[in-house]
C-alpha cells in the first residue's frame, strides 16, 4: 500500500510462518501458537497478519509487526458426512 507520506507492506498467511518473519521473544511466538492451536482444535481457521513500513530515511523496510490472528469459521462441506461415513 502507497500513501502520499509511506509505503506500508501487509501480510497475511499460516500463523507459524508469520510468526517466524516477526521480531518478539519466542516465548510470545510460542503463546500465539498456542492459542492458534487451541482455536484449531474447535474446528476454526486462522491467519496470521504482519505490517511494516518503509523506513522513513533511505531504503527498505523496517521490521514486520505482527497485527494478529484472524479467525473463521470453516463451514463443513455438505459431502463431508457421506465420505467419512464411506472411510469408515
Amino acid at each position: 500500500h502507497k500513501t502520499e507520506q509511506r509505503e506500508t507492506e501487509v501480510v497475511k498467511g499460516a500463523p507459524h510462518s508469520v510468526v517466524d518473519v516477526c521480531q518478539f521473544p519466542a516465548e510470545q511466538g510460542k503463546e500465539i501458537m498456542s492459542l492458534v492451536h487451541s482455536y484449531a482444535s474447535r474446528g476454526l481457521r486462522c491467519l496470521g497478519v504482519a505490517i511494516r513500513k518503509k523506513k522513513k530515511s533511505g531504503n527498505g523496510f523496517g521490521e514486520w509487526k505482527f497485527l494478529g490472528i484472524l479467525v473463521m469459521i470453516d463451514a463443513l462441506r455438505p459431502e463431508a458426512p457421506q465420505v467419512i461415513q464411506e472411510l469408515a
